[in-house]
Formats: structure tokens, sequence, C-alpha cells
């Protein structure tokens, strides 16, 4: 099988995989720093200190990859949708991708018992590998 980005599907796919690594990386240093002590509500807050303002850009990268895992879906169930491979790896990147965000939302509402802490982890870990 040849590689090469030379069709929209491959270009939109690295796009999708640029977007989510940039989303992780920037929900990993929003955990680390604990900035959603400092950015109360949901989905948008009010952010208080330059923490606050790190957790509100990881909403908005949320929002932004949102329109971008759903366009790869689109694309994917458009012109992929006789592909063994490719249709259900997608569908399974957004099921995760979804399950991730409602997680997240769930853990700035409210207070999660350690397994769902996990289980948002996991799923990151799913959809990478996915």
């Amino acid at each position: 099988m040849k590689f090469s980005l030379k069709n929209h599907f491959a270009k939109q796919s690295l796009f999708t995989l640029i977007a989510i690594f940039v989303l992780d990386f920037s929900g990993r240093i929003s955990h680390l720093t604990d900035s959603g002590l400092s950015c109360n509500g949901w989905p948008l807050c009010t952010p208080v200190g330059y923490i606050g303002w790190l957790e509100l850009a990881h909403r908005m990268l949320v929002a932004i990859s949102i329109f971008i895992v759903l366009n790869l879906l689109r694309l994917s169930w458009k012109s992929k949708r006789d592909h063994i491979v490719l249709l259900p790896l997608t569908t399974i990147v957004a099921v995760f991708f979804f399950a991730n965000i409602f997680i997240g939302g769930l853990q700035v509402i409210r207070i999660l018992p350690g397994y769902l802490v996990t289980i948002h982890a996991v799923t990151a870990v799913a959809m990478w590998v996915s």
C-alpha cells in the first residue's frame, strides 16, 4: 500500500490527526495546571488569570476539532463507503472523540469518580490507536 497526500481524504486525515494532537496536548496542560478551577462553567466561562485563558483556549480547540472530526466522518462516509478499513476506523475515531468530549464536559460540571477520569484517558489513547 502506497501512502500519499494527493487526495482530499488523506489531507483531511492528517489535518484531523494534527488537530487532535494539539487538543490532547492542551488538555494535558490544562489538567496539569488545574486550569478548570480558574474557568468555571461549561461550555464557556469567564477566565480568571492566564490559567483560566488556557482552559478557555482548550475549550475553543474542542469546538474547532468537533467540526474537523465531523468533516472527516462526512468525507469518509461519502467517498470511502466501500473501504473495509477506513470507514470503520474513522467512525470509531469519531465515537471515541465524542465520548471523550462528553466525559471531559462532565469533569468540568461535577467531580467525577476515579474510574470515569480513567475512562477519559483511555478513550484518548483508544482514539490515537484507531
